[in-house]
C-alpha cells in the first residue's frame, strides 16, 4: 500500500506548490516501477520454474508413452494368441484347451498433472502462445489416450465374463468344458476381438503421443510441426501393424518407438 503524506509546511507561493507536487509524482512513479519490477522478477521465476516442470513431465511422457506401446501391442499379441486357440477349437470342434495367460505388466499410462494444475492456477498465461499450444497439444493426446484405455478396460470386462461362463470357478487356469460347442465360443470370440481392436487403438494412440513427446523434448514448440512429427509417426506404425491387421489372430512383434 503506497502512502503520501502531506508537507510539513504550507506552500507560499506556486513554485513550491509545483514542487511538492512534482516530488510526489517522481516518488509515486518509483514506488510503482519498483513494484512492477519484483512482479517482473517473480513471474520471470515462475516461468522458468514453469517451463522446467513441464519439460520434464514431457520426459516423463516420453518413457511412459514408450512403455504403453510394448504393453499394449504385447496385450494385443496375447489377445491374437488367444483367438487362435479359440478359432482352432471351433473349427476343428474340440474341448477348449489351456488358453494362453496375458503378462501381469501393465505398464505406466503417461499422464500430465503438471499442466492440468497450471490451467487450473491461469499460470499457463505466463508462458508464450506457441508454448500453450505445443503443451495443450500433448493434452489433448493424453485424454485421447485415457479414452481408448476406458475403452480397453470395458472390452476386457466383457471378454472376461464370457470366458468365465465357460470355466469350472473363476480360476483362469481352470479345465474348461469338455462339451464346449462353437455356440459357446463365439460370445468370448467377439469379445476378444473388440479388446484385440482396442489395445491396437490404445498402442496406437501411445505411439502419437511418443512422437509429440519427443518432439517437444527435443525443443520444438511449433504446433504445426509437432503435428507432422505425429503423421510421421502414425504412418510408421501403420506400416507396421498393417499385417496384423489383415490376421488378427496371429501374433506378431511389438512395433518399437523410435529411439531419443
Amino acid at each position: 500500500m503506497l502512502e503520501v503524506h502531506p508537507p510539513h509546511e504550507t506552500a507560499h507561493s506556486w513554485k513550491d506548490f509545483l514542487l511538492h507536487i512534482a516530488t510526489i509524482c517522481v516518488g509515486l512513479l518509483i514506488a510503482v516501477a519498483l513494484e512492477q519490477t519484483v512482479e517482473a522478477v517473480h513471474r520471470a521465476g515462475e516461468r522458468r520454474e514453469l517451463r522446467e516442470e513441464l519439460v520434464h513431465e514431457s520426459e516423463q511422457m516420453l518413457k511412459d508413452s514408450e512403455s504403453c506401446v510394448k504393453v499394449s501391442f504385447g496385450q494385443a499379441n496375447w489377445a491374437g494368441s488367444t483367438l487362435l486357440v479359440i478359432s482352432n477349437a471351433a473349427r476343428e470342434h474340440q474341448p477348449l484347451s489351456q488358453l494362453p495367460q496375458p503378462s501381469s505388466d501393465g505398464g505406466v499410462l503417461p499422464s500430465d498433472p503438471i499442466f492440468r494444475s497450471a490451467t487450473l492456477s491461469n499460470k499457463m498465461t505466463l508462458l508464450t502462445r506457441q508454448e500453450v499450444e505445443a503443451f495443450s497439444e500433448m493434452h489433448l493426446l493424453v485424454q485421447d489416450l485415457d479414452q481408448r484405455v476406458a475403452k480397453q478396460h470395458d472390452a476386457n470386462l466383457e471378454y472376461s465374463v464370457a470366458i468365465s461362463s465357460l470355466a469350472f470357478g473363476m480360476d483362469p487356469k481352470s479345465t474348461f468344458q469338455a462339451q464346449t460347442t462353437t455356440a459357446d465360443l463365439k460370445p468370448p470370440f467377439n469379445a476378444l476381438i473388440r479388446l484385440q481392436r482396442a489395445l491396437y487403438d490404445g498402442g496406437e494412440s501411445c505411439y502419437i503421443l511418443h512422437a509429440a513427446a519427443k518432439a517437444i523434448t527435443q525443443g520444438e514448440r511449433d504446433l504445426g510441426k509437432i503435428e507432422e512429427a505425429e503423421a510421421k509417426g502414425h504412418a510408421k506404425l501403420a506400416e507396421q501393424i498393417a499385417p496384423r491387421q489383415k490376421a488378427p489372430a496371429t501374433p506378431a512383434p511389438a512395433p518399437a518407438p523410435a529411439k531419443k
